[in-house]
């Protein structure tokens, strides 16, 4: 499995350090551009037309008092920030938008799980309705229970979107999620036919190659499911212009089969 493009993820603001490393794109944070205003709104657009390397993903999908699960839900606001996040994805060309946001779908406590499917899957189905049209999936991302109780492994993200089969909607698989669950690296060759997109950091957030992650097995059982999309450098932390050339590099090496 080559990876045909590999990103990092980032601010929009820093497109150009992104283009400078070497990388083929920007995966960009939706969630701070403040797209509910229109002074944001405005602002995003116009970041997302003059970035210095392809904006192809968008992560951190929402505002973080944004709920998608439980009694503090708010539909009409929910839709009114899907239209927003299309035209800006629109303007980008974006190919993926990933959903992970853990804080806002964890279920609270005495609210009913079958309750919260719906909410969460309606959700699910706007998005992917709006980013249809222009070309573009919606991508469930699995959380480990540190930071999320719904929707927890891969194998079950896959489901979802299974249930969900045609319409826009993929999941992704991220190393680090991957390790802190402790799942069997089997099911990442099993679903590939429904991966939209990769996150890759080594255990503990770590730089790729800096941890104690099975990259050679990750990558193989990308490639034994076909997989031959792109993936995304996700730190959580300040990195050197030196760590990106290192991870790249890492990354290049371990996804060439």
């Amino acid at each position: 499995m080559a990876a045909t493009t590999i990103g990092w993820c980032a601010p929009i603001e820093q497109s150009a350090r992104v283009a400078r490393n070497g990388y083929d794109f920007i995966e960009a944070a939706l969630g701070p551009m403040q797209l509910e205003t229109d002074d944001g709104m405005a602002d995003a657009l116009t970041a997302v037309e003059r970035a210095a390397v392809p904006v192809a993903v968008f992560n951190q999908l929402l505002p973080r008092d944004m709920m998608l699960v439980g009694p503090a839900v708010e539909p009409a606001r929910i839709r009114r920030y899907i239209t927003r996040v299309a035209s800006v994805v629109a303007a980008a060309s974006g190919q993926v938008v990933v959903l992970g946001s853990g804080w806002a779908r964890n279920v609270p406590e005495g609210w009913r799980r079958d309750v919260a499917d719906a909410q969460f899957l309606e959700t699910v189905l706007w998005f992917a309705d709006a980013l249809a049209p222009i070309g573009a999936t919606l991508a469930l991302e699995a959380q480990n229970l540190k930071e999320t109780n719904f929707v927890t492994t891969l194998a079950e993200a896959a489901r979802m979107a299974q249930a969900l089969g045609g319409v826009s909607i993929g999941v992704v698989a991220d190393t680090y999620h991957l390790h802190e669950s402790g799942e069997l690296l089997a099911v990442v060759a099993a679903v590939a036919g429904v991966i939209a997109h990769i996150h890759v950091s080594d255990s503990d957030r770590r730089l790729p190659g800096d941890g104690a992650y099975d990259f050679a097995a990750f990558f193989r059982c990308l490639n034994e499911g076909g997989y031959q999309g792109r993936l995304s450098i996700e730190m959580m932390r300040d990195v050197s212009d030196e760590e990106m050339h290192r991870a790249l590099a890492f990354v290049r090496t371990a996804s060439a089969f």
